[in-house]
């Protein structure tokens, strides 16, 4: 029998091979320089396909020469003109540094909005095109160095249907529009304002909202000894609307340095959204300081994965206390919470962590290593929860918001995975 070799494989096998051999993209930069044959296979993934001359709509390549027409050529419009030649782009990851780049961009969104909305059949706008960039696009991660204030009566990124979008610094008022995106299913919102209704008004504008982060922020602005944070709004509107969601990361930081804050109401009782999975919030948030309620009155009974985490502005600390008490008796409620398999918190709790206070039979607990949080998990599954735990969306949303976004090494690691079919 002949010897298998690489060469005698089929293209279909070589593929798996191959990309399962690169754990990121530029990693087959050297795969292409092996033979033709190689370079034929990998060269579609590695571009994602560049094609240098589209045929695009008349309206669309008037729009698009009109961008060129003055001497001054910024880096914004060589990015909409690089934009232009993705046809297969599926994710835009963008730092924009002032008003004008915003407006660029945005009204990329807009040229291409209804050939968009066409191509899915959810409504056919008068004149609309097919062709026209972005047909493939489906996630946005926008991170904003300036306000977008002069925006706000123009959405063309809230408008555009996506499936997952990212904004940071926006106005509450870009949500003022009822079920502006029908499609969208994950939302993370960061470094916004903080307001007791923004939560109902996104809620109420993207009603298939599975995946919510809400990271804001609360600025000292009245003359009072204390400044309230009230979060009942924010709980309200999510058992009223929020019946999909199946994960929630909430999370208001405040400025101690300017004032005191006081953090008042709660998020729960959550028991009413039977498909929540995942649950990142402030202790204080979820169960209030000295309250006869416990963890389990709080949560669904649905819930797999709980983080309760702390930030240094002093109010996100509120609660630590009856966490510390309560928890170790929601881990024994087994049956009423059968799906419950991994528990974070942001810091080492005072109570003492090695005692038998924290013994709970089927569960084991460790610090995590080189940082300062905890994890509980179940025993049979220890490795794997607290690689969970450990994931980006675990974790508060108070850190710097472009950290994550740019990095697309990850996601490109889990493409090649799942390409490859390796486990």
């Amino acid at each position: 029998m002949a010897a298998i070799t690489l060469n005698s494989l089929p293209d279909e096998v070589l593929q798996s091979i191959l990309l399962g051999s690169a754990k990121k993209r530029k990693d087959l930069t050297s795969v292409r320089l092996v033979s033709g044959r190689f370079h034929n296979i990998v060269n579609p993934e590695y571009w994602r396909t560049i094609v240098l001359q589209p045929a695009y709509s008349q309206e669309f390549s008037t729009w698009l020469q009109r961008q060129f027409c003055d001497r001054w050529v910024h880096s914004y419009r060589i990015l909409v003109l690089l934009i232009a030649h993705l046809p297969q782009l599926e994710h835009i990851s963008c730092f924009m540094s002032d008003r004008h780049d915003q407006r660029l961009l945005l009204d990329l969104f807009d040229q291409c909005r209804p050939a968009r909305l066409l191509q899915l059949g959810i409504a056919r706008p008068a004149g609309s095109s097919d062709r026209t960039p972005l047909m493939r696009l489906s996630k946005v991660s926008l991170r904003n160095s300036s306000s977008l204030a002069g925006l706000v009566q123009q959405t063309p990124v809230m408008q555009f249907p996506l499936v997952d979008l990212q904004v940071s610094s926006c106005p509450t008022g870009l949500f003022r529009l009822a079920k502006i995106q029908p499609r969208l299913e994950s939302l993370e919102l960061k470094d916004i304002a903080f307001m007791e209704n923004t939560v109902r008004l996104v809620l109420v504008a993207f009603p298939c909202l599975k995946h919510l982060t809400y990271g804001a922020l609360r600025s000292y602005e009245s003359n009072t000894d204390v400044e309230i944070v009230n979060v009942d709004p924010a709980g309200q509107a999510i058992r009223e609307l929020g019946k999909n969601l199946t994960h929630i990361n909430f999370h208001v930081y405040c400025d101690g340095e300017a004032g005191d804050f006081a953090l008042v109401g709660s998020l729960g009782p959550l028991c009413s959204l039977t498909g929540l999975k995942t649950l990142v919030t402030m202790p204080g948030a979820l169960l209030r300081e000295n309250s006869y309620r416990t963890l389990g009155d709080m949560l669904p009974t649905s819930i797999e994965m709980l983080t309760l985490a702390t930030s240094d502005d002093g109010l996100s600390g509120c609660g630590q206390t009856d966490v510390e008490a309560g928890l170790p008796n929601l881990l024994t409620q087994s049956r009423r919470f059968p799906h419950l398999a991994g528990v974070r918190l942001g810091w080492i709790p005072t109570s003492d962590w090695q005692g038998h206070h924290w013994d709970v039979e089927g569960w084991d607990r460790g610090i995590a290593t080189g940082d300062s949080w905890v994890w509980l998990a179940r025993t049979a599954a220890r490795k794997r929860i607290v690689r969970q735990l450990a994931a980006r969306d675990m974790q508060l949303c108070f850190d710097d918001p472009s950290a994550a976004w740019d990095d697309g090494e990850h996601e490109d690691q889990v493409v090649f995975k799942s390409l490859s079919q390796v486990s």
